[in-house]
């Protein structure tokens, strides 16, 4: 396995449970350990992880060289632990060492953003799996019905441990609202400006309703009472007990919708994805990227009845199948048999 972002470990801590019991070895790689939270859930988890060659510059010479550099590191490990298929949504760089081995590459496309990412992926690897909401047409892949929470979060795998939230004490005053910053660091957020907007608007909301606030980067002093000290692999349980989910996060605002949270995306960037869970779910508004919006929203999802709510969140799981055993398939099915599954 390659990891390359904080719920990648989430994606393929079933699927690694499933292969290790029946005897398979599997090894675990990352390139970027420094992402947020990656490393602490990689841990929490008991993970053992190597760590690829990081970059440490952006200059066309040190990034041609970290490429080069990062290939025959993977070479490497390929040959010392006999390794015969890699598994990763990031598979570019592995791909050419893996050719050079003849061994296959295997994954999954969970993002619309970095385009150029996504056309190299599709074109370098042997066999891909996506959402069928993802706009990817052009590109051969197996399409599933869900999203890649589901491999994690789906209701046959994901259960509520009431004793995290409880020892929290997060519902004495209600279900709260949780609200995510982000530090707009990913490759796709480059050019997204930080918004200090947000910081009264939390000042706003809190004046109403408990809040969690949930941020990558420090927050004025006096928004940090707002935060909770926990453990990263226990946010999910925490999240499933919020009433609402504001963020421009858009992986947490997905799995606030598959655990029966409203969500209000707040970043400008789109995605197919976002754009059918808003008109088919009903529990996702998309491209809230101004005060007034995300306030418009918020009062909207706050009026609306639980039995709503509930109703709409059913549909959600009626769509959203569990992935693990496509992932799993991924892992042991001969390649040409995947290859022919694959379409446009």
């Amino acid at each position: 396995f390659l990891l390359n972002h904080a719920r990648h470990p989430y994606i393929l801590n079933n699927l690694k449970k499933k292969l290790t019991d029946q005897g398979d070895n599997v090894y675990i790689g990352s390139r970027n350990l420094d992402k947020p939270h990656l490393a602490e859930i990689v841990q929490e988890l008991g993970w053992d992880t190597f760590l690829i060659r990081p970059m440490i510059s952006n200059s066309p010479f040190a990034i041609v060289s970290y490429i080069i550099q990062q290939i025959i590191q993977i070479n490497k490990v390929i040959r010392k632990n006999k390794i015969d298929r890699i598994i990763s949504s990031d598979l570019n760089i592995a791909s050419i060492a893996a050719k050079r081995n003849r061994i296959n590459t295997v994954g999954w496309i969970d993002t619309e953003h970095v385009t150029w990412q996504v056309k190299i992926a599709f074109y370098s690897s042997d066999v891909l799996i996506a959402p069928e909401f993802a706009k990817f047409d052009q590109y051969k892949r197996i399409v599933f019905k869900s999203i890649i929470d589901s491999a994690y979060l789906h209701p046959s795998i994901f259960k509520y441990n009431p004793e995290i939230v409880e020892n929290l004490r997060l519902l004495e005053n209600g279900r709260p609202i949780l609200y995510r910053l982000t530090n707009f660091t990913a490759l796709h957020d480059k050019k997204i400006k930080s918004r200090d907007w947000e910081y009264d608007l939390i000042r706003e909301i809190a004046k109403n309703h408990p809040i969690i606030l949930v941020s990558e980067g420090k927050v004025p002093k006096d928004l940090q009472k707002y935060q909770k000290n926990f453990k990263i692999t226990d946010f999910h349980h925490i999240l499933s007990q919020c009433k609402l989910y504001i963020g421009s996060g858009g992986s947490t605002a997905t799995e606030a919708n598959l655990l029966g949270v409203p969500a209000i995306y707040s970043n400008p960037l789109n995605a197919g994805i976002f754009e059918e869970f808003q008109k088919r779910f009903g529990l996702f508004h998309n491209h809230r990227i101004t005060k007034q919006l995300i306030l418009k929203s918020m009062n909207y999802f706050l009026s609306m009845k639980k039995s709503e709510i509930n109703l709409r969140y059913k549909k959600i799981l009626n769509y959203c199948e569990d992935i693990n055993p496509l992932l799993y398939r991924l892992a042991t099915d001969d390649i040409e048999i995947l290859k022919l599954e694959a379409r446009k």
